[in-house]
């Protein structure tokens, strides 16, 4: 729910007084590890990514060692947290790195947030046909989401742009290289003729010369 929330500054203070003490009464690995996350997304939405950082990787630690199915679907949110953390910082290995340690079983929310984020990720590094490809599973997961289809729209385009550009840059190459063969078969051709005409010149002398002739 809270990914879905503009906490402000206000809200971030409210919370932190508020939410302890009504929700995470108590000192089991599980409410540290609750509590982690939120304190992790009010650090987001403030703009304070390290200490974001650290908050998702103590939610990380604290729920490992449980086993539980409750701790383990914890854990693909702060792994999901941590990974958009790195990504807004342009972390782009980190937080792939991240997004791969999300479990397949991982609520579909995180599941779509992963497919999505990662890409983005490949569209920034250029890579538009994993881009795609991570576009279109997230909408197999949520197909009503505008920001994907926009995206995948997007990458679509740039990969066929990319292509053209591609295309365009081997006929500039295909070009140069016929003009280089001209230019090289113009020379031969005038060697030959220059050739030619010395081979002509010496005959002529010599038989100018010839006592034949006389």
């Amino acid at each position: 729910m809270f990914g879905e929330i503009n906490i402000t500054k206000k809200h971030a203070a409210i919370f932190c007084i508020f939410i302890p003490l009504t929700l995470f009464t108590g000192c089991s690995s599980k409410n540290k590890a609750s509590l982690s996350i939120l304190r992790g997304r009010i650090d987001w939405e403030r703009k304070d990514h390290h200490y974001s950082a650290a908050d998702y990787l103590s939610c990380i630690q604290e729920v490992s060692s449980s086993g539980t199915e409750e701790a383990e679907n914890i854990k693909q949110y702060a792994l999901l947290g941590l990974a958009t953390t790195y990504l807004v910082q342009n972390e782009n290995d980190a937080a792939l790195g991240r997004f791969s340690e999300i479990s397949l079983d991982a609520p579909k929310e995180v599941q779509f947030a992963k497919l999505y984020n990662s890409g983005i990720i490949a569209n920034r590094q250029g890579d538009y046909v994993l881009a795609i490809r991570c576009f279109r599973q997230a909408l197999e997961i949520d197909s009503g989401n505008q920001n994907a289809k926009i995206n995948l729209e997007l990458s679509q385009q740039e990969l066929k742009a990319s292509s053209t550009r591609s295309n365009a840059q081997e006929e500039i190459v295909s070009v140069e290289e016929n003009e280089e063969v001209k230019a090289l078969e113009s020379a031969i051709y005038s060697k030959l003729r220059e050739n030619e005409k010395n081979k002509w010149k010496s005959q002529s002398q010599t038989t100018e010369s010839s006592p034949l002739d006389y």
